[in-house]
């Protein structure tokens, strides 16, 4: 199994109105774990990658629907949804609402 087997690319919607002129995806490569969640992907994005990136989360029980977003144009909680559920192809992660951006996934909550 080559190293490339082992790993997944994550596009992940980026976008400051006060900053940026318009939106972007900025992609990372990550290890692949079926079973970690999309919410433990963003955390490792964070932690490795980018510590700019903003998203919501809380309870991580999936009770609070506050790390609401699409992933390959399909709402989730992503404190609840694994990577398996997607098999292994890459992803591509966005705010639930895309003209109510706050700041990358973060949306005006109403």
């Amino acid at each position: 199994m080559s190293e490339e087997d082992l790993n997944i690319t994550i596009k992940v919607f980026r976008f400051d109105p006060s900053m940026d002129p318009k939106p972007r995806y900025d992609s990372f490569t990550i290890p692949y774990d079926e079973e970690e969640t999309i919410l433990g992907i963003l955390k490792r994005i964070v932690r490795d990658h980018d510590p700019s990136l903003v998203f919501r989360e809380s309870c991580r029980i999936g009770n609070c629907s506050l790390c609401s977003m699409k992933v390959n144009g399909k709402g989730v909680l992503a404190c609840r949804k694994p990577m398996k559920d997607f098999g292994k192809m890459d992803l591509v992660i966005e705010p639930l609402h895309q003209d109510k951006v706050i700041r990358d996934l973060v949306c005006l909550m109403e």
